[in-house]
Protein backbone atom coordinates (compact mmCIF):
# COMPACT_ATOMS: atom_id res chain seq x y z
CA UNK A 1 0.00 0.00 0.00
CA UNK A 2 1.37 3.42 -1.00
CA UNK A 3 1.09 6.35 1.45
CA UNK A 4 -0.63 9.47 0.12
CA UNK A 5 -1.48 12.93 1.53
CA UNK A 6 -4.90 13.06 -0.18
CA UNK A 7 -8.23 12.03 1.27
CA UNK A 8 -9.32 10.24 -1.89
CA UNK A 9 -7.91 8.32 -4.86
CA UNK A 10 -8.92 9.32 -8.40
CA UNK A 11 -9.16 6.68 -11.14
CA UNK A 12 -8.33 2.99 -11.30
CA UNK A 13 -4.63 3.65 -11.66
CA UNK A 14 -4.30 5.44 -8.30
CA UNK A 15 -6.58 2.92 -6.61
CA UNK A 16 -4.51 0.01 -7.90
CA UNK A 17 -1.24 1.65 -6.88
CA UNK A 18 -2.56 2.29 -3.39
CA UNK A 19 -3.53 -1.38 -3.08
CA UNK A 20 -0.22 -2.42 -4.63
CA UNK A 21 -2.13 -4.40 -7.26
CA UNK A 22 -2.88 -3.98 -10.95
CA UNK A 23 -6.02 -2.29 -12.29
CA UNK A 24 -7.62 -5.59 -13.31
CA UNK A 25 -7.38 -6.88 -9.75
CA UNK A 26 -8.85 -3.67 -8.35
CA UNK A 27 -11.83 -3.89 -10.73
CA UNK A 28 -12.38 -7.53 -9.84
CA UNK A 29 -12.28 -6.72 -6.12
CA UNK A 30 -15.03 -4.15 -6.66
CA UNK A 31 -17.30 -6.81 -8.17
CA UNK A 32 -16.34 -9.78 -6.01
CA UNK A 33 -15.34 -8.25 -2.66
CA UNK A 34 -17.25 -4.99 -2.50
CA UNK A 35 -14.32 -2.57 -2.90
CA UNK A 36 -15.90 0.81 -2.00
CA UNK A 37 -15.51 2.50 -5.36
CA UNK A 38 -17.59 5.58 -6.15
CA UNK A 39 -18.43 7.11 -9.53
CA UNK A 40 -18.98 10.71 -10.54
CA UNK A 41 -22.54 10.91 -11.95
CA UNK A 42 -23.49 12.67 -15.17
CA UNK A 43 -20.58 11.49 -17.37
CA UNK A 44 -20.78 9.09 -20.29
CA UNK A 45 -17.96 7.08 -18.81
CA UNK A 46 -18.14 7.89 -15.13
CA UNK A 47 -14.81 8.54 -13.41
CA UNK A 48 -14.19 6.39 -10.38
CA UNK A 49 -12.73 7.45 -7.05
CA UNK A 50 -12.30 6.02 -3.56
CA UNK A 51 -12.40 7.77 -0.18
CA UNK A 52 -9.23 6.63 1.54
CA UNK A 53 -10.86 6.34 4.96
CA UNK A 54 -13.55 4.07 3.51
CA UNK A 55 -10.91 2.04 1.73
CA UNK A 56 -8.94 1.57 4.95
CA UNK A 57 -12.09 0.46 6.76
CA UNK A 58 -12.81 -2.03 4.00
CA UNK A 59 -9.27 -3.40 4.18
CA UNK A 60 -9.47 -3.68 7.96
CA UNK A 61 -12.77 -5.55 7.70
CA UNK A 62 -11.22 -7.90 5.22
CA UNK A 63 -8.32 -8.60 7.56
CA UNK A 64 -10.66 -9.29 10.47
CA UNK A 65 -12.75 -11.65 8.33
CA UNK A 66 -9.65 -13.53 7.22
CA UNK A 67 -8.28 -13.92 10.74
CA UNK A 68 -11.58 -15.13 12.24
CA UNK A 69 -11.99 -17.74 9.52
CA UNK A 70 -8.47 -19.05 10.05
CA UNK A 71 -7.24 -17.86 6.65
CA UNK A 72 -3.76 -16.45 6.84
CA UNK A 73 -3.96 -14.24 3.72
CA UNK A 74 -5.72 -10.88 3.51
CA UNK A 75 -6.87 -8.48 0.81
CA UNK A 76 -3.59 -6.61 1.07
CA UNK A 77 -1.21 -9.54 1.35
CA UNK A 78 -2.72 -11.99 -1.10
CA UNK A 79 -0.18 -12.89 -3.76
CA UNK A 80 -2.28 -15.25 -5.85
CA UNK A 81 -5.30 -13.01 -6.49
CA UNK A 82 -4.46 -12.79 -10.18
CA UNK A 83 -3.58 -16.46 -10.61
CA UNK A 84 -5.89 -18.56 -12.71
CA UNK A 85 -7.56 -21.53 -11.03
CA UNK A 86 -5.76 -24.80 -11.62
CA UNK A 87 -8.78 -26.37 -13.29
CA UNK A 88 -8.95 -23.50 -15.79
CA UNK A 89 -5.28 -23.92 -16.70
CA UNK A 90 -5.65 -27.70 -17.06
CA UNK A 91 -8.75 -27.32 -19.22
CA UNK A 92 -7.02 -24.80 -21.49
CA UNK A 93 -3.96 -27.04 -21.86
CA UNK A 94 -6.20 -30.01 -22.66
CA UNK A 95 -8.09 -27.99 -25.29
CA UNK A 96 -4.82 -26.87 -26.90
CA UNK A 97 -3.50 -30.43 -26.94
CA UNK A 98 -6.73 -31.70 -28.48
CA UNK A 99 -6.64 -29.00 -31.19
CA UNK A 100 -3.02 -29.90 -31.98
CA UNK A 101 -3.90 -33.60 -32.17
CA UNK A 102 -6.78 -32.88 -34.58
CA UNK A 103 -4.49 -30.81 -36.82
CA UNK A 104 -1.84 -33.53 -36.87
CA UNK A 105 -4.42 -36.20 -37.70
CA UNK A 106 -5.83 -34.01 -40.49
CA UNK A 107 -2.32 -33.43 -41.89
CA UNK A 108 -1.55 -37.14 -42.06
CA UNK A 109 -4.94 -37.89 -43.63
CA UNK A 110 -4.29 -35.29 -46.32
CA UNK A 111 -0.79 -36.70 -46.88
CA UNK A 112 -2.10 -40.26 -47.30
CA UNK A 113 -4.92 -39.07 -49.59
CA UNK A 114 -2.45 -37.12 -51.70
CA UNK A 115 -0.16 -40.13 -52.02
CA UNK A 116 -3.10 -42.32 -53.04
CA UNK A 117 -4.12 -39.79 -55.72
CA UNK A 118 -0.57 -39.71 -57.10
CA UNK A 119 -0.50 -43.52 -57.26
CA UNK A 120 -3.84 -43.60 -59.08
CA UNK A 121 -2.65 -41.03 -61.61
CA UNK A 122 0.58 -42.98 -62.17
CA UNK A 123 -1.37 -46.22 -62.70
CA UNK A 124 -3.71 -44.45 -65.11
CA UNK A 125 -0.82 -43.06 -67.15
CA UNK A 126 0.86 -46.45 -67.23
CA UNK A 127 -2.35 -48.16 -68.34
CA UNK A 128 -2.94 -45.53 -71.03
CA UNK A 129 0.56 -45.90 -72.45
CA UNK A 130 0.42 -49.66 -72.24
CA UNK A 131 -2.82 -49.75 -74.21
CA UNK A 132 -1.29 -47.55 -76.92
CA UNK A 133 1.88 -49.57 -77.00
CA UNK A 134 0.05 -52.87 -77.51
CA UNK A 135 -2.45 -51.58 -80.05
CA UNK A 136 -2.19 -49.14 -82.95
CA UNK A 137 -5.60 -47.43 -83.47
CA UNK A 138 -7.37 -48.46 -86.66
CA UNK A 139 -4.99 -51.28 -87.58
CA UNK A 140 -5.47 -54.02 -84.99
CA UNK A 141 -8.22 -55.04 -82.57
CA UNK A 142 -7.27 -54.76 -78.89
CA UNK A 143 -8.65 -58.30 -78.41
CA UNK A 144 -6.09 -59.84 -80.82
CA UNK A 145 -3.71 -62.12 -78.84
CA UNK A 146 -0.13 -60.89 -79.17
CA UNK A 147 3.18 -62.69 -78.70
CA UNK A 148 6.64 -61.54 -77.62
CA UNK A 149 8.41 -63.67 -80.24
CA UNK A 150 7.93 -64.16 -83.96
CA UNK A 151 8.32 -67.27 -86.07
CA UNK A 152 9.89 -65.15 -88.81
CA UNK A 153 13.47 -63.95 -88.48
CA UNK A 154 12.94 -61.06 -90.90
CA UNK A 155 10.21 -59.63 -88.62
CA UNK A 156 12.55 -59.51 -85.63
CA UNK A 157 15.24 -57.94 -87.83
CA UNK A 158 12.81 -55.21 -88.90
CA UNK A 159 11.94 -54.60 -85.24
CA UNK A 160 15.59 -54.28 -84.21
CA UNK A 161 16.20 -51.99 -87.16
CA UNK A 162 13.34 -49.77 -86.06
CA UNK A 163 14.71 -49.61 -82.48
CA UNK A 164 18.13 -48.60 -83.79
CA UNK A 165 16.57 -45.88 -85.93
CA UNK A 166 14.33 -44.29 -83.30
CA UNK A 167 17.25 -44.16 -80.87
CA UNK A 168 18.92 -41.68 -83.24
CA UNK A 169 16.02 -39.27 -82.57
CA UNK A 170 16.10 -37.29 -85.79
CA UNK A 171 13.08 -36.57 -88.03
CA UNK A 172 14.50 -38.77 -90.82
CA UNK A 173 15.44 -41.71 -88.58
CA UNK A 174 12.05 -41.62 -86.86
CA UNK A 175 10.25 -41.79 -90.19
CA UNK A 176 12.39 -44.76 -91.27
CA UNK A 177 11.75 -46.44 -87.90
CA UNK A 178 8.01 -46.04 -88.44
CA UNK A 179 8.21 -47.77 -91.83
CA UNK A 180 10.28 -50.63 -90.33
CA UNK A 181 7.72 -51.27 -87.56
CA UNK A 182 4.76 -51.03 -89.96
CA UNK A 183 6.43 -53.53 -92.31
CA UNK A 184 7.09 -55.89 -89.40
CA UNK A 185 3.43 -55.64 -88.35
CA UNK A 186 2.22 -56.37 -91.88
CA UNK A 187 4.36 -59.52 -92.00
CA UNK A 188 3.43 -60.73 -88.47
CA UNK A 189 0.36 -58.94 -86.95
CA UNK A 190 0.72 -60.93 -83.70
CA UNK A 191 4.27 -59.78 -82.89
CA UNK A 192 3.77 -57.42 -79.91
CA UNK A 193 7.21 -55.67 -79.85
CA UNK A 194 6.46 -54.15 -83.27
CA UNK A 195 3.44 -52.32 -81.85
CA UNK A 196 5.46 -51.18 -78.84
CA UNK A 197 8.20 -49.83 -81.12
CA UNK A 198 5.63 -48.03 -83.27
CA UNK A 199 4.07 -46.43 -80.18
CA UNK A 200 7.47 -45.24 -78.93
CA UNK A 201 8.22 -43.83 -82.35
CA UNK A 202 4.96 -41.86 -82.25
CA UNK A 203 5.86 -40.43 -78.86
CA UNK A 204 9.37 -39.47 -79.95
CA UNK A 205 8.06 -37.91 -83.15
CA UNK A 206 6.11 -35.39 -81.08
CA UNK A 207 9.37 -34.23 -79.45
CA UNK A 208 11.97 -34.56 -82.24
CA UNK A 209 9.83 -34.11 -85.35
CA UNK A 210 6.90 -32.06 -86.58
CA UNK A 211 4.26 -34.69 -85.73
CA UNK A 212 1.34 -32.96 -83.92
CA UNK A 213 0.13 -34.25 -80.56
Amino acid sequence: MIATGKDHLQGWKEIAEYLNRDERTAKRWEKQRGLPVRRIPGEARASVYVIISELEGWLAAGERGSSTSGVETSFKDSTDSDAEPTEVILKRDADESRDLSVMQRWFWQMLVAGGACICLVAVGIYAYRASHVLTKPGSLSSKLPLASTSSRADVEELYLEGVYLYEERTPGSLEHARRSFEEAISKDPKYAPSYAGLAITDLLSREYSTTPS
